[in-house]
C-alpha cells in the first residue's frame, strides 16, 4: 500500500480463496486503508536447507468483503485467529 511517506509493507494472515488473496483485517487498521486503491502482496520462502528460495508478487486492487454471507464463507476457511480484524475481511 502507498502511505503519505512512501510504499509500506504490512504482514498479514492470507489465504487463497477462489483466486483471490484475502485476509482479515479490522476497519481502522492500515490495509483497510487501502481499500479501493491499488496493492501490492509479495510471499517469499527460503529454503536454508538446500540454499533456494522464490518469490511470487501479485498487484491489484484491494477490495473489502462486506456481504455477510460472504464474510461467514470465508471465516469457515480461515486459519488465523478470529481477533485478529473481526469486523471486516479485505482481499
Amino acid at each position: 500500500m502507498t502511505t503519505p511517506d512512501g510504499p509500506a509493507m504490512l504482514p498479514v494472515y492470507y489465504e487463497v480463496v477462489d483466486d483471490a488473496l484475502v485476509f482479515r483485517t479490522s476497519p481502522d487498521a492500515a490495509p483497510a486503508v487501502a481499500v479501493g486503491t491499488e496493492v501490492a502482496f509479495e510471499v517469499d520462502h527460503i529454503d536454508d536447507a538446500m540454499s533456494q528460495g522464490w518469490s511470487v508478487l501479485a498487484v491489484g486492487r484491494a477490495e473489502a468483503v462486506r456481504d455477510p454471507d460472504e464474510v461467514r464463507r470465508l471465516d469457515t476457511r480461515a486459519h488465523t485467529d478470529p481477533g485478529r480484524g473481526k469486523d471486516a475481511h479485505c482481499g
